[in-house]
């Protein structure tokens, strides 16, 4: 969410009831770089219907590196779906109701993490917005795309539908 125009964009989906989420890859730091501040971060979380920070921005949005606390921090913020990977320990999500879902890493012969993060979200985003998955089916889908991403060398290993399924 680097700034003004993805903010907006954000307002603008939200407004004709289109369903969102937002990867926050980078620290805050880096966010504060791009001129993008913690509160505004906070402030933009009304917008969004999953944000899935990366584990540094959340911990430093949050100033806790336990998830549970961190989720408890958003909560007067953001009412919808935390998911936040974890790297080979999996990932977690809570949902609007505050249910914690965790599922852990998929089995892989790690050639290279390049892009596991994005192949987990879009396979994430695909099972969750388009198939209308829950939660857990679609982070253990994601799991299995990421895990295959890390099979290949530099974020060039991505798996069909049907070597997933």
């Amino acid at each position: 969410m680097p700034g003004g125009p993805s903010i907006e964009g954000l307002k603008k989906a939200k407004e004709k009831g289109l369903k969102t989420i937002v990867n926050m890859q980078v620290n805050l730091a880096t966010m504060t770089g791009l001129g993008v501040n913690k509160e505004t971060i906070l402030d933009t979380l009304q917008y969004i219907d999953v944000f899935a920070p990366c584990r540094e921005g959340l911990f430093d949005i949050c100033e806790t590196e336990d998830v549970d606390a961190a989720k408890d921090y958003l909560r007067p913020y953001f009412k919808n779906t935390l998911l936040v990977t974890l790297g080979r320990k999996g990932a977690v999500a809570f949902d609007e109701n505050d249910n914690k879902i965790s599922v852990p890493s998929a089995p892989a012969e790690v050639v290279d993490t390049t892009g596991a993060g994005d192949s987990f979200l879009g396979a994430f985003t695909y099972k969750f917005f388009i198939d209308k998955d829950n939660i857990r089916k679609s982070m253990e889908f994601a799991a299995r795309c990421a895990a295959f991403t890390c099979s290949g060398l530099g974020a060039r290993a991505c798996p069909t539908l049907n070597e997933i399924i």
